[in-house]
C-alpha cells in the first residue's frame, strides 16, 4: 500500500496497523530531521512522537497530499525549530538566575553538527513543495527516480529533471549561506546525513506511544493528548505551539 492508501485506511478505518507502517517508514527521516536541530537524544524524540501525534490527527487531510514525506520534513523541521528556540530561552533564563551565585553550574553546549545539516533542512523550507518533496525522496529516503515520479503523480523521465532543477535551486540557496560545494557533492552530502537509523529501543518506544496516542487523536485536543503527559510543561508548550 502507498502512503495515501495507509492514510485512508486509518482515518477512515482507524487501523492502527496503518498508521504503524507509516511510521516505519518514516520515523528514521522525522527523528534526523529533529535529532539535528536539537540538543539531546530526549527532546529529538519527544519531537519525533509531536510529529506523529500530528500526522494522526490530520490524517484525513493529507491523504491526498503529493508528497508524506514531504510533509514530515517540513513538520519535523518545524516542531523541532521551535522546540531549539524554547530550549535556549529556558537556558538563558537559568544562566540569569544563576548570575548572582558563586558557582554557576555550566551550561551545556549545543552538540557539534556537521554544518550542512541544520542549514540544509532550513535552506528547503525555501523551495516549492514539489522540488522539496523530490530532494527528500531522491535523496533523504534515497528513492529510485521511477518511485519519485510515482509519489510525485508523474513520470520517471520528468521526476529526474525535477530533482535535478531543485538540487541546483538549492545549491543557489546554500552558496546565499556560505556553503559551496558541486550538484554531485551536495547530492552525495544529503544523503549521507539525511536519514540516520534509529536506536531500536528508541524506535519501539516512539511507535509505541504515537500509536496509543494516535488511537484516540481525531477525538481528543491536542493539548490534552496522552503522549504529551510524558512530556514536561516546557517542552510541552514549545512542542504544541510548533505543532498549531
Amino acid at each position: 500500500m502507498n502512503d495515501g492508501q495507509l492514510l485512508r485506511a486509518y482515518a477512515l478505518e482507524g487501523s492502527e496497523a496503518a498508521f504503524t507502517e507509516l511510521m516505519n517508514r518514516y520515523l528514521g527521516l522525522v527523528h534526523s530531521v529533529a535529532r539535528r536541530h536539537l540538543i539531546d537524544d530526549s527532546l529529538a524524540a519527544d519531537a519525533t512522537q509531536a510529529v506523529f501525534v500530528l500526522l494522526s490527527r490530520r490524517a484525513r487531510s493529507l491523504t491526498g497530499h503529493p508528497s508524506l514525506a514531504g510533509w514530515l520534513h517540513r513538520t519535523a523541521w518545524q516542531i523541532a525549530a521551535r522546540t531549539a528556540r524554547t530550549e535556549q530561552r529556558r537556558r538563558r533564563w537559568e544562566t540569569e538566575a544563576c548570575a548572582n551565585l558563586s558557582t554557576v553550574p555550566p551550561m551545556p553546549d549545543l552538540p557539534e553538527s556537521t554544518p550542512l545539516g541544520p542549514v540544509l533542512d532550513e535552506a528547503l523550507q525555501e523551495l516549492a513543495a514539489p522540488d522539496r518533496d523530490a530532494i527528500v525522496l531522491r535523496y533523504f529516503l534515497r528513492k529510485p527516480l521511477r518511485e519519485v515520479g510515482a509519489a510525485l503523480g508523474t513520470t520517471e523521465a520528468a521526476a529526474k529533471m525535477r530533482v535535478r532543477r531543485a538540487l541546483e535551486q538549492l545549491r543557489t540557496l546554500l552558496i546565499r549561506r556560505g556553503i559551496t560545494c558541486s550538484p554531485a557533492a551536495l547530492a552525495a552530502a544529503i544523503a549521507e546525513q539525511g536519514v540516520a537509523p534509529v536506536p531500536a529501543a528508541l524506535a519501539v518506544r516512539i511507535i509505541s506511544a504515537a500509536t496509543s496516542a494516535g488511537s484516540a487523536a481525531l477525538s481528543i485536543p491536542l493539548w490534552a493528548h496522552p503522549l504529551l503527559t510524558l512530556m514536561n510543561a516546557t517542552k510541552a508548550t514549545a512542542l504544541i505551539a510548533a505543532a498549531a
